[in-house]
């Protein structure tokens, strides 16, 4: 139920797929030995989201000791900080194209490639809520931060993803 979106977390700071999917494992396992001291005060999703994130930075310092990664990398994500339609200049006549692109792989990938090229603070309340489906109130635990700092980030992340897209279909339907 919450590996997907483990995943992806993992994923996100770790850019390593092997080692996303060892640190999910690694999160049920750890889960499942501590179940009893799951007090209930957030959600199930919300505390196994938790141990995934302290599972990937100690994947991280592990890296770092072996000179793979530097502090900065470490640094970067030490402390925690369904994507909105997109606007174009125009509306596309045809929805027919517009549901081409969509299908479209290459589109896909670019979408993938604007996400990460959002700043880190950003990037991480758009995953978490967006992709990941987390309600404010979780995410805002998660990255210890205020809700309304978590609607902030969302607002400008959206904006600069609509904006960096709307480059890409001008250039798709010219």
């Amino acid at each position: 139920m919450h590996g997907r979106r483990l995943y992806r977390h993992a994923y996100e700071i770790l850019r390593d797929r092997c080692e996303a999917e060892d640190v999910v494992q690694e999160t049920y396992f750890r889960a499942f030995r501590a179940i009893q001291h799951f007090e209930g005060n957030a959600s199930l999703g919300t505390w196994l989201y938790r141990i995934a994130h302290n599972a990937s930075l100690e994947r991280l310092r592990y890296r770092k000791r072996r000179g793979e990664i530097t502090e900065a990398d470490l640094n970067e994500h030490s402390q925690p900080n369904g994507i909105e339609g997109i606007s174009a200049a125009g509306e596309p006549a045809d929805y027919t194209a517009l549901d081409e692109l969509i299908e479209n792989q290459e589109f896909h990938a670019h979408i993938n490639e604007t996400i990460a090229s959002l700043p880190e603070t950003l990037r991480r309340v758009l995953v978490m809520r967006d992709l990941d489906g987390l309600s404010v109130l979780e995410t805002s635990e998660q990255l210890r931060i205020s809700p309304s700092a978590v609607k902030v980030r969302l607002h400008r992340a959206r904006a600069k993803l609509r904006e960096k897209l709307a480059e890409k279909l001008k250039e798709y339907y010219q």
